[in-house]
């Protein structure tokens, strides 16, 4: 007999589409992610690509506060200035 094999299938991607959500939970909150969501919606404002910006009430990282996931991975530790290096390589900024 034949075994089958489950494939699944390959999601489709968009280079210029990127989804960012920001933690907002306690720890979080003391860490500055509400100067990281600010950041965020300015820089949507002069984008250049597609850019989905959301909010969690927590995303469990708490000891790599303030963290935030930037299209499905989590990253710990985000400061302002690491935030806009962030959207220059993702080429959301001129």
């Amino acid at each position: 007999m034949a075994s089958l094999a489950l494939h699944q299938p390959t999601p489709h991607i968009c280079r210029n589409r990127h989804v960012m959500v920001v933690c907002t939970g306690e720890s979080c909150k003391n860490a500055g992610a509400a100067e990281l969501l600010h950041d965020l919606k300015h820089h949507h404002e002069h984008a250049t690509g597609d850019l989905r910006i959301s909010e969690s009430k927590c995303l469990h990282r708490c000891q790599a506060a303030p963290a935030m996931v930037e299209d499905g991975r989590v990253m710990g530790w985000m400061s302002r200035m690491r935030l806009k290096l962030e959207l220059l390589r993702l080429g959301l900024l001129n």
